[in-house]
């Protein structure tokens, strides 16, 4: 009997040393892991400040092209007294013979 006490304390004792021993090692690999969260979050935080600043510029960029289509569809207005000039320097074209360069250089600037 004081035998088989003796085997179950032995027993016992091993089994509590390997207890101690995962318990040591998950508390370092808890202690890892909240270190590798920490990071995580850290990082986290910077890609939420880029994206924060990229959507701004986005939000600037879509801006600047609203205005630019604002900007093409005043600037595509006809001019009707230019239209005028340009079919009169046309018309000279077929009587002066040295018109028609300058001619081309204004409708290849203008239109």
């Amino acid at each position: 009997m004081v035998d088989e006490l003796r085997n179950n304390f032995q027993a016992l004792q091993d089994e509590f040393e390997q207890q101690e021993l995962q318990m040591r090692e998950y508390a370092e690999q808890n202690r890892i892991l909240k270190h590798k969260s920490q990071i995580l979050l850290d990082q986290n935080e910077d890609f939420s400040k880029m994206v924060s600043e990229l959507s701004r510029y986005y939000h600037r960029i879509k801006q600047g092209g609203e205005k630019l289509k604002e900007a093409v569809t005043i600037l595509d207005v006809s001019d009707g007294e230019m239209e005028a000039k340009l079919t009169h320097l046309i018309q000279q074209e077929v009587r002066d013979p040295e018109v028609p360069m300058r001619t081309a250089a204004l409708e290849k600037r203008v239109w």
